[in-house]
């Protein structure tokens, strides 16, 4: 008798931590849903106002430049992000995981300084190749630059996941979210920049 309750109670373990570990799952992706779902309906509210306030070719020119720097940052991300992910939970010891972490962020930041540095410098060649006028490489060098000053951020996001700290995560990308969504309307809007 004695043995057949500590079988059932050695049976029923697995499937309580396997319950734990779905409901877990499930909660992180629940937050990392709603932070995109988030990010989404921003990038919808800017919908009216891009139409109201910027020309089709504006807009034309805007998705562009956005277009290719985004493939340019993946392009040199050389898929740091998800490496960082499959090597973290290579080791156990906690001096390992940050060794990863930090090699990464380390690589990632003189890639993204170095490329987007040099990128500013050419950016009147970007913008012939892109827009196909070399009057407007300033707008290449605002986002050259941007990107350049911004290279630090994925690597720390990064690691946030693989701590599963999915409310951090959301939070800082909801603050940057709102500074972006912010600083867009004060300038095309309020002072009627354009792009």
């Amino acid at each position: 008798m004695a043995g057949e309750s500590t079988l059932a109670e050695h049976s029923s373990e697995p499937s309580s931590r396997n319950l734990t570990s779905y409901r877990r799952i499930f909660t992180h992706s629940s937050i990392y849903v709603l932070g995109m779902l988030i990010s989404k309906v921003v990038g919808f509210i800017m919908i009216p106002i891009y139409t109201r306030y910027l020309t089709p070719a504006d807009y034309g020119t805007l998705e562009l430049i956005t277009m290719t720097s985004d493939i340019i940052a993946m392009l040199l991300g050389v898929g740091l992000a998800q490496a960082v992910m499959r090597f973290y939970y290579n080791y156990q010891d906690r001096k390992d995981k940050n060794q990863v972490v930090s090699t990464a962020l380390i690589a990632g930041l003189a890639i993204f300084i170095v490329s987007f540095g040099l990128l500013t410098l050419k950016s009147g060649l970007a913008a012939t190749l892109i827009l196909g006028s070399e009057g407007d490489a300033y707008y290449f060098e605002i986002i050259f630059l941007t990107m350049m000053f911004f290279a630090g951020i994925e690597i720390p996001l990064v690691y946030l996941r693989a701590q599963q700290r999915s409310m951090y995560f959301v939070v800082i990308n909801l603050v940057k979210l709102i500074i972006q969504l912010s600083l867009n309307i004060y300038f095309i809007v309020v002072l009627d920049w354009g792009i």
